[in-house]
């Protein structure tokens, strides 16, 4: 069987390094080809070691769309693929227009809140009525696939609400990391300070600046404590002058975008993930892998992957002075926290090991391919 996976980018982001591992998991029985069309190859090595045929179709003509859809137009008759597995507005609305018409099987996917209300309400005017506009698109042409799936429940429910389709297409599979590859944490023991983790994008949606208050309130009491900041966005300046306007240069460190920044947990006492939406966070998985002591907000994804004082300690979402608070009980309450980290652990390896959710998600790609 011949599946190929529609992509944006390569792009160092979570749904590019989530399908990177569901490539690696399909190349182990089947012919894997990944398509994508915007000029960012940041996690190209990654898809060639994955043992996935890469290929780069660049869509930029004059209108937009246009070159990308008869491109993988005729890549697809050429090559005529069982499967057409695709993420991501851009590469969704070519896959649904070739697809449509070079009549092969379509899978969409739905791996964010795309229509979240706190998504709408941190755009500007202009970029409201681009997003109206995505929207019509998204909406009118959200028919094509012959299903999709979803990794988070509370994603299909919002998408199947906002794009007119029916529930009964939607399958739910939430996204996984080859556990082999996490071992279990511990605390870090040559360390002076208590080291908070962050590893997202620093975008303003990623609760960034809510995070910088939290830790500032607690580094006056616990001069101790770090914040180290793995991604990049366009909060970056901002952040960065907000840390200096604090005078805390040498508490709260921005390191960029880094390969495999997961490993970085291991060099933390603790995990922070403020998201205001999501889809089902990669990242988030990968910290209850490791085993390390999480704080989360109660976004209704992180709340399928976390429960508060069991696996993890969970805050209202926007709310820094809840996100102080628990913060500060991790801190005050170690070892409690670190046997939440455990139980984290214990739940993730029975529910997000990349050998049970590749056989999941190739069980309902075989449904439907041709």
């Amino acid at each position: 069987m011949h599946i190929v996976l529609v992509l944006d980018s390569l792009a160092n982001s979570g749904t590019e390094k989530s399908t990177a591992e569901l490539a690696a998991y399909f190349a182990k029985k089947h012919t894997v080809t990944v398509v994508y069309f915007y000029p960012n190859h940041s996690l190209l090595t990654t898809y060639q070691l994955a043992n996935a045929n890469v290929v780069f179709l660049p869509d930029n003509g004059i209108i937009p769309f246009a070159k990308g859809i008869r491109s993988f137009y005729r890549y697809c008759l050429i090559n005529q693929p069982n499967v057409v597995i695709s993420s991501l507005f851009r590469a969704n609305l070519i896959a649904r227009l070739v697809c449509k018409y070079a009549k092969i099987p379509l899978l969409g996917t739905f791996v964010s809140d795309s229509y979240h209300h706190l998504r709408i309400q941190s755009l500007s005017t202009k970029q409201r009525l681009g997003f109206l506009l995505t929207k019509t698109f998204d909406r009118c042409t959200a028919h094509i696939p012959s299903a999709y799936i979803a990794n988070a429940q509370c994603i299909a429910d919002s998408n199947a609400h906002h794009l007119g389709i029916t529930k009964q297409k939607i399958h739910v599979v939430y996204r996984g990391r080859d556990a082999k590859m996490f071992g279990p944490w511990q605390a870090p023991l040559a360390s002076n300070a208590f080291i908070w983790v962050v590893i997202g994008r620093l975008i303003s949606t990623k609760g960034c600046l809510e995070i910088v208050t939290a830790f500032t309130a607690l580094h006056k009491h616990y001069p101790n404590m770090q914040l180290h900041f793995y991604g990049d966005g366009n909060l970056k300046t901002h952040l960065q002058e907000k840390i200096d306007a604090l005078q805390l240069q040498q508490s709260v460190y921005i390191h960029g975008n880094i390969s495999m920044a997961w490993q970085k947990i291991y060099e933390a006492h603790a995990f922070v993930f403020a998201s205001w939406y999501e889809g089902f966070s990669g990242a988030l998985v990968e910290a209850m892998l490791t085993g390390v002591p999480i704080v989360a907000s109660n976004i209704p994804m992180n709340l399928e992957a976390v429960t508060h004082n069991t696996t993890a300690r969970i805050f209202q979402v926007q709310n820094v002075t809840d996100l102080e608070t628990q913060m500060l009980w991790i801190f005050q309450n170690y070892s409690q926290a670190q046997l939440l980290g455990q139980q984290a652990r214990k739940e993730a390896l029975a529910r997000f090991d990349m050998q049970q959710i590749g056989a999941n998600y190739l069980q309902i790609v075989e449904q439907y391919c041709r």
